[in-house]
């Protein structure tokens, strides 16, 4: 009885700890970049992303069968981190139950002359010699996040640090850290935004920004084929 009263509240208040429709999912795309701190250059360029989104058709491009939403997906979240311009690691998370932790900052290697790919970077190669793709010192993006959970109007809730953010559909949260001397500060949205980056950047500042961008609630059904 006090379960099913809690129900009925979480209901009333918009918000649910899962999605009501077993057939959907919710789509976050989570893009870390950083300016600095590139060691090595996958040989084969841009790491393939680990799922493709197609906005128009609303369709899924899994890399792996693996990364493709099964029945129990609530969310399915894709981390892809760039270094100047370079993709050097993409990842899928599917989330089955909330609070959901999300690892941000993990160490990227590869193996000497291969390129990673997927949610474990590396391959087999001659030397088989893992070698780091980039300094973490300049990562000012690593800790964890949690996804807390989702409304029925598909609004992700998620914790960064100490903070709450909360990211609707079709619409995406942005922040940025800069490094100044001993001092890392954090740039947000609002007047004089790009110029500061912009002049950071010049500066050779490094900087590092995070994107979380939801897509909102997608069909299971319309996933394409694996691959590239």
């Amino acid at each position: 009885m006090i379960l099913a009263c809690l129900a009925c509240v979480a209901g009333y208040l918009g918000w649910t700890r899962f999605p009501d429709d077993g057939a959907r999912y919710l789509l976050l795309t989570i893009v870390e970049t950083n300016t600095a701190g590139l060691i090595a250059i996958p040989l084969e360029g841009d790491c393939p992303r680990a799922v493709r989104p197609d906005e128009q058709a609303r369709t899924l491009a899994p890399l792996r069968p693996e990364y493709a939403p099964d029945r129990r997906t609530k969310c399915l979240v894709v981390y892809d981190v760039d270094f100047a311009g370079v993709r050097v690691s993409s990842e899928a998370h599917k989330i089955r139950s909330y609070p959901h932790r999300i690892p941000l900052g993990n160490p990227i290697t590869i193996m000497a002359g291969a390129m990673p790919s997927g949610e474990a970077p590396g391959a087999d190669s001659v030397n088989n010699v893992p070698i780091p793709v980039c300094d973490n010192r300049f990562r000012y993006y690593a800790g964890d996040m949690s996804l807390e959970g989702i409304s029925n109007d598909g609004t992700a809730t998620l914790s960064l640090d100490d903070e709450v953010v909360e990211v609707v559909p079709g619409q995406a949260w942005t922040a940025a850290r800069i490094r100044e001397g001993d001092r890392v500060g954090e740039a947000r949205p609002g007047p004089g935004w790009d110029g500061r980056l912009r002049e950071a950047f010049n500066d050779g500042h490094p900087i590092s920004r995070l994107t979380i961008i939801n897509h909102g609630f997608w069909e299971k059904e319309r996933v394409a084929e694996c691959g590239r």
